[in-house]
């Protein structure tokens, strides 16, 4: 059980210790989990949820709130998964805004294209108002951030007519969306005496003679198999883009690009199910990042170029719309595979996450045009050549070489910055298919007692998603996880099925 002290204590200094690489990202989020231990005795109770990250602790939460005895376990010695290195924002939709959620249902439906199930989405947008209030009642501070529809910012929120302006946004008072997510809900699983089992690798989920689910088998760190007996499992163990067998399977294509995910997104859920005859659906479909950082897997979010960023290669010359959906195709194709994004001071002062990065170190400064390219090793003058050009052209509010569709900054504000990026593989889409209830589904129908939540099942989105929506998605099926498996375990109780240990 966690300490609530230590973990808060912990999630509060996340950040610093993230931004040194996947290393501090173990050694940070570890500490937080410190208090859990991988027990080495064979144990029962009404839902195991495996995976400790965002969707896994939502659902093992709501779970515990609707009277489950709850076990969660994660084979990582560290708590937080992908959603604890989240820096963007989340979808939410307050009630009493009923336009709003039809214009947030129909872009989330044009960005995900033919593969999205509506009915999947339709959830998550109404139930997203819902996951955002959820969230403050443990402790998140979080408010509104406005959004046009062109992917701009803005703090005030004036929804129009034509809905030009959205309210849709959802983004931390202070520091970033990933850990105050994860913060808010350690605090609920503290208050709820919900056990976190560390370091314990789930080897197959069990079913009894008939089909239904009746536990798990685990593998503990000295390396000795325990059963969990539970008449309910819910799997969120993430995606697969560390797991270069899958990728290479699924998505040829972004081989040989580095993973902006955790090191545990390797696929376990999705096998764990296939192997009791589970769907999967849209396992190609896999969104590349086009600015992450090289060998760190951390990310500089669309909205640092959707608030003025460019890109220059290492001519030191802009060679493409930076908001282009095109834009990792074309670093990767055309320009090496590498880009150096360039932004100012007044940006640093307006976003936390390159506020964060930069006090980590990550970037390159300069007081001038010059300056900058001397420190980056590009062209001096050629780079000062496209920078009066660029800032000529957001003067007339006109991109007459790329067509970029908004120009929100000049890039004047001394001193100016640096930082090398490449395309990262971001967000694997596919996995398993599940139904509104979050049951898993195989071609006969649910499988009784298997539900799953988050990056792990597919369809939920599309091929494609907006930015912000994976976040929603996986606290609103976290929770309709979390509670429907809780429920299941309730009605077989009452017909006192015997554990077992078959499967």
């Amino acid at each position: 059980m966690l300490n609530s002290g230590h973990g808060h204590q912990t999630l509060g200094k996340l950040l610093s210790r993230c931004l040194r690489g996947a290393a501090g990202i173990a050694a940070g989020i570890g500490l937080a989990a410190a208090a859990t231990s991988a027990l080495a005795a064979d144990a029962h109770c009404d839902v195991v949820v495996i995976g400790a990250g965002g969707s896994g602790l939502t659902s093992a939460l709501s779970a515990a709130e609707a009277g489950a005895k709850v076990i969660v376990v994660e084979k990582m010695p560290f708590i937080g998964g992908n959603t604890v290195l989240a820096t963007g924002f989340m979808l939410g939709v307050p009630k009493g805004e009923p336009r709003e959620l039809e214009l947030l249902e129909s872009d989330m439906i044009r960005k995900g294209g033919r593969t999205t199930d509506q009915a999947l989405l339709t959830r998550i947008v109404s139930g997203s108002g819902e996951a955002v209030e959820w969230l403050r009642s443990y402790g998140a501070e979080l408010e509104p951030l406005c959004i046009t529809r062109d992917d701009s910012l803005q703090t005030a929120c004036n929804l129009n007519e034509d809905g030009t302006v959205s309210k849709r946004g959802i983004q931390p008072k202070r520091g970033l969306i990933g850990p105050e997510i994860i913060n808010a809900l350690l605090h609920g699983i503290e208050s709820h005496g919900v056990p976190i089992r560390t370091r314990t690798a789930v080897k197959r989920i069990t079913t009894d003679a008939e089909g239904r689910v009746n536990g798990v088998v685990v593998l503990n760190t000295k390396g000795r198999e325990y059963r969990i007996d539970a008449p309910a499992v819910v799997i969120a163990t993430g995606g697969f883009s560390a797991n270069e067998a899958m990728v290479s399977r699924f998505a040829r294509h972004t081989q040989g690009l580095q993973s902006t995910n955790s090191p545990a997104a390797t696929g376990d859920g999705i096998l764990l199910a296939e192997n009791m005859g589970a769907r999967t659906v849209d396992m190609h479909a896999v969104t590349v990042h086009p600015t992450t950082l090289p060998f760190s897997g951390l990310i500089l979010p669309h909205q640092v170029r959707v608030n003025g960023a460019i890109l220059v290669n290492d001519k030191g010359e802009r060679f493409a719309d930076e908001l282009s959906e095109k834009l990792a195709e074309q670093i990767r194709d055309k320009n090496s595979g590498r880009a150096w994004l360039i932004f100012d001071q007044a940006m640093i002062d307006d976003m936390p996450v390159l506020k964060s990065y930069a006090r980590s170190g990550y970037f390159i400064r300069g007081t001038s045009d010059l300056e900058l390219a001397r420190g980056i090793r590009v062209p001096p003058e050629k780079f000062h050549e496209t920078l009066v050009r660029y800032r000529s052209m957001v003067d007339r509010q006109e991109d007459t070489d790329f067509g970029r569709p908004q120009l929100l900054s000049r890039l004047d504000s001394s001193p100016l910055y640096a930082v090398s990026v490449r395309p990262g593989i971001h967000t694997t889409l596919g996995g398993l298919k599940i139904d509104p209830r979050a049951r898993v589904l195989s071609d006969k129908g649910p499988i009784a007692g298997l539900y799953a939540a988050g990056e792990v099942t597919g369809g939920v989105l599309g091929a494609r998603r907006l930015e912000g929506a994976g976040l929603t998605a996986a606290i609103v099926y976290g929770r309709i996880a979390g509670t429907e498996a809780a429920d299941w375990a309730k009605l077989r109780a009452k017909t006192k099925p015997a554990a077992g240990t078959g499967g």
